[in-house]
């Protein structure tokens, strides 16, 4: 296992119970940190949230699997743990907004914040450099994810965003330890195609795909049909992923609600100007009028990936994580 960067230690202890038995050392793996006297349990499954492009609905995935997880019962709020460990805005999101409402352990805006400027900073020597930049990421996962049974990690732009500064989200994922879900999109060959470029650039970093799941696609039966052939794809020529389902469009968020913009649409990203205060980085509970947003769209997505496909998807990424 790799040790930690700078003055983290990571350690795998066999303890022995009362019956003189060990446990497993991936049950029982613990990171330490200087100044600090307890223990952090390793999350059980972290998965990653990727796409092939801003907009592509990462944070509504996000939201989706953290408010399927937990309306369908699997799961307590205690469980349960979301993170943007990179951004490039500083806004609240809806996913933010819900997880406060739902006491779930959150952070929507991460250590590494693409702000105006930020690149040519690092470029010029005037910023972290990537071993920091990484190390501050994998610590706040670690963090996050103590105690919890499934932390979602939510990626940012295209998988080689970040790469300027060696933080693609392809090195996040891989710094968090975590396994990738792709976001795809509709259409057999553009979804095929899509997942198989952004797959490319995990598997060069030999970080673990889940496989995908599909978002927005249209409501129509014979078009429906006819993305069956993905599936098809996978089990001929992917059989080490899934294809974790199919959210079909929905009008969930067609409301133009003040304060944020809906999850996956292109602005949801904007800039932030200069390094942002983090005293200041703060989500508010959601409205009622979000709160229902947010549960009429959490219903569409069971109904489509229905609850055995989210069991799955964790245990899936579970084992990624106590193979690696």
């Amino acid at each position: 296992m790799q040790g930690a960067l700078n003055q983290n230690v990571r350690l795998s202890l066999k303890v022995p119970s009362t019956t003189g038995r060990f446990f497993h050392q991936t049950r029982r793996t613990l990171l330490y940190r200087s100044g600090r006297s307890t223990p952090l349990t390793i999350s059980m499954a972290r998965i990653f949230v990727a796409g092939p492009a801003s907009g592509a609905g990462k944070s509504t995935i996000s939201l989706a699997l953290l408010g399927g997880l937990l309306e369908s019962g699997l799961y307590k709020p205690e469980d349960l743990a979301y993170i943007k460990p990179a951004t490039q805005g500083t806004q609240q999101t809806l996913t933010a907004r819900y997880c406060k409402s739902k006491n779930i352990a959150s952070e929507h805006v991460g250590p590494l914040v693409f702000y105006k400027g930020f690149t040519r900073k690092f470029l010029d020597g005037k910023t972290e450099d990537t071993a920091t930049i990484l190390n501050n990421i994998k610590v706040a996962v670690d963090n996050i994810a103590q105690d919890k049974k499934v932390t979602i990690i939510d990626g940012v732009g295209h998988p080689g965003v970040g790469s300027i500064v060696g933080a693609s989200n392809a090195d996040v994922a891989k710094a968090c330890n975590a396994s990738v879900l792709i976001v795809g999109k509709e259409g057999v060959g553009a979804c095929v195609d899509t997942f198989n470029l952004n797959a490319a650039i995990f598997e060069l970093k030999a970080v673990p795909v889940l496989g995908l799941l599909v978002n927005r696609v249209s409501d129509n039966k014979k078009f429906l049909e006819k993305m069956q052939q993905v599936y098809v794809y996978f089990e001929k020529f992917r059989p080490d992923m899934k294809v974790y389902g199919m959210l079909k469009e929905n009008d969930a968020f067609a409301l133009n609600l003040e304060g944020y913009s809906a999850p996956g649409e292109h602005n949801t990203c904007t800039i932030t100007f200069g390094a942002p205060d983090r005293s200041k980085l703060v989500a508010d509970p959601a409205s009622e009028e979000e709160l229902a947003l947010c549960s009429k769209f959490i219903t569409a997505f069971l109904e489509a990936i229905q609850v055995e496909s989210l069991k799955q998807l964790v245990s899936d990424a579970a084992a990624k994580s106590e193979s690696a």
